[in-house]
């Protein structure tokens, strides 16, 4: 079972920089056989074998784009370059090669989710840009292209990065920048080029955005794609109008319709047109037995589709699909979970589903914090996941001014948590004690670092950039503060105690989220060893049983393993590594077996 691969490229660096992707390919998609390469230099050759399937795919230069010939050929990119490398590096044309593959060979659908992105509709709201949500920024903020609207706040587009590529689409009654058919396509083509897209439309991209034309395409490339809402003018007409849509005793709900038809001029209005509608039902679930049964009374299929979804929007949504006739038994199941609100939705618009990359949408809690958590919560979007920012409330603990005076007499304070640096500036300022008092600071992680430098403070010395010698040559013979949360001591606090070295402890917080649920997930990464301490200090261990984890340090292995909750111990990224240690397990994961092993066949 072999997977056959042409290879058309001049640069001996390219070359090698395909031949490990394949290889990585191989082993993360458990192929039986390691992949053969055939060496052409004559494109036409190479076209020719691929397309009476004595070879599987070609790898060519990446202006190469045989597709605008040949509809029988689909195409993507990847690099061929470190990972590590600088963005624009990265993505010019010497550093990528494209893929070229039959449509009909479905394996390469699934291999192209390696390197695409998920491309994110951005709803941009309406009237000025802070109608955005805080996601739609953030996401704009990542972007490599934005394809926007005309209908925009333009100061939203200072989000994006300098070096993003800016196209206006925008369409105004009959004056029309590019046809929908040209942009649905210029959105595939990005995406396949493997750059992370943002299409920035005005209001909400699901109501009258043509979302549907430009989700169509994409289902049929199977390129992944994910959805921001926005703040429509149906959201805010009541801002300044006054006019309230729903009101107790006059009106339960109201039509929402186009009164343009498809091509232009005028959509029939009348009541058949209005009954043809998709319903939806606020404050239904309870009583969802009785508004099926009232619409199948009322001459509507028993085989209507129907949904119910809860918690929309929040880290716990879930949707339940069926139709009039089985709806009730299926919500019956959630309907108690967490007591969430539901929407129920009722016509043939819920046939509709997200394609939703590599990890299927799954959720994955990242316990964590700091640039480092905010990188891999990026990647596992990139992928179709859902990140979940583990979130610890701490609670600050009284120190006497006396207690905190007395702290500056030490030579040294160790801080090696961003919530008890942070809890310990707070009280400092509380006291009103001038923080020039503060002795000299080590810090104990690169998020510590990073907290303190965006408050103006520099540590004296950063304890992670040295080895254990070098830090207890520092501190020998100084008096040091170990400023820390109750019931958490890290990883410094560990060394002290191993050689016999007994800090002054202070501690400043403590979590005040015991015994408080946590949200769904089917997968959790512990950073370090502290938030591992504060994830048992909260009392949920017992959430890890049945999930998939993931943690970087041996302790915390060997401590899961003793309690029967089998963890991974990830390593760390080697160079040229195709994706990242997380981003394989979670794929190698049976929780996340969203994709079959691929099956080669020989040519």
């Amino acid at each position: 079972m072999i997977i056959k691969i042409g290879i058309a490229l001049d640069n001996t660096l390219q070359k090698e920089y395909a031949v490990k992707n394949f290889e990585a390919i191989n082993l993360l998609f458990n192929l039986k056989s390691m992949p053969v390469f055939l060496y052409k230099h004559d494109l036409n050759s190479i076209v020719h074998l691929l397309l009476e399937k004595q070879i599987d795919c070609a790898i060519l230069n990446s202006g190469t784009q045989p597709e605008l010939m040949i509809d029988k050929l689909d195409w993507f990119q990847m690099p061929c370059c470190s990972n590590d490398s600088d963005n624009t590096q990265r993505l010019s044309d010497e550093n990528r090669c494209s893929v070229i593959f039959n449509k009909d060979d479905k394996r390469f659908y699934k291999i192209r989710l390696l390197f695409c992105k998920v491309v994110t509709f951005i709803g941009s709201g309406i009237g000025n840009a802070n109608m955005c949500s805080l996601a739609g920024l953030e996401a704009l903020k990542n972007s490599e292209v934005c394809l926007h609207d005309s209908l925009i706040d333009y100061s939203i587009l200072d989000n994006l990065p300098a070096n993003a590529k800016i196209i206006d689409v925008g369409k105004r009654c009959s004056h029309h920048k590019m046809s929908q058919t040209a942009i649905s396509d210029l959105i595939a083509k990005y995406a396949r080029m493997g750059l992370r897209i943002s299409r920035l439309k005005s209001g909400d991209p699901s109501i009258f955005g043509r979302l549907a034309e430009e989700i169509e395409i994409l289902n049929s490339f199977h390129i992944p794609y994910r959805i921001i809402p926005g703040v429509s003018s149906l959201n805010a007409v009541s801002a300044n109008t006054g006019i309230i849509l729903t009101k107790r005793g006059v009106n339960r709900g109201f039509s929402v319709m186009s009164a343009i038809k498809h091509g232009g001029g005028i959509a029939p209005l009348n009541i058949n047109e209005r009954d043809k509608l998709p319903i939806l039902f606020y404050m239904g679930v309870r009583i969802v037995g009785n508004i099926a049964k009232a619409l199948i009374a009322n001459s509507m299929s028993p085989q209507t589709k129907a949904v119910m979804v809860f918690g929309i929007g929040s880290e716990n949504e879930t949707v339940v699909r069926g139709d009039l006739e089985n709806i009730e038994k299926k919500v019956n199941r959630f309907k108690n979970i967490d007591n969430l609100p539901g929407l129920f939705i009722v016509g043939d618009v819920t046939d509709y589903n997200l394609n939703k990359g590599l990890l299927g949408g799954k959720r994955i809690l990242i316990a964590g914090c700091g640039r480092e958590s905010d990188k891999i919560a990026k990647e596992i979007e990139d992928f179709g996941g859902i990140p979940i920012k583990y979130k610890v409330n701490m609670k600050i603990i009284s120190v006497s001014r006396e207690k905190l005076l007395g702290i500056s007499k030490y030579d040294f304070i160790l801080l090696d948590e961003v919530e008890a640096s942070d809890s310990f500036i707070k009280t400092f300022i509380k006291a009103n004690i001038d923080i020039r008092h503060i002795p000299p600071i080590i810090s104990g992680t690169q998020t510590v670092t990073d907290f303190l430098k965006s408050l103006g403070i520099l540590p004296a010395i950063e304890a992670h950039k040295i080895d254990e010698k070098q830090f207890l040559y520092e501190i020998r013979n100084k008096r040091l503060a170990y400023i820390h949360s109750k019931d958490i001591n890290g990883k410094f606090a560990t060394i002290l105690k191993n050689n016999l070295i007994k800090p002054s402890n202070v501690v400043i917080c403590e979590n005040e989220d015991k015994n408080k649920k946590l949200p769904n997930f089917e997968s959790v990464l512990f950073l370090d060893k502290e938030y591992f301490q504060k994830f048992i200090a909260q009392g949920s261990l017992e959430y890890l049983r049945g999930k998939n984890v993931m943690v970087r340090n041996m302790v915390v292995k060997n401590y899961l393993n003793q309690i029967s909750i089998n963890a991974i111990l990830l390593e760390s990224k080697k160079e040229h590594e195709l994706v990242s240690p997380i981003i394989k397990s979670l794929f190698k994961s049976d929780n996340y077996r969203v994709l079959p092993t691929l099956e080669c066949s020989s040519a």
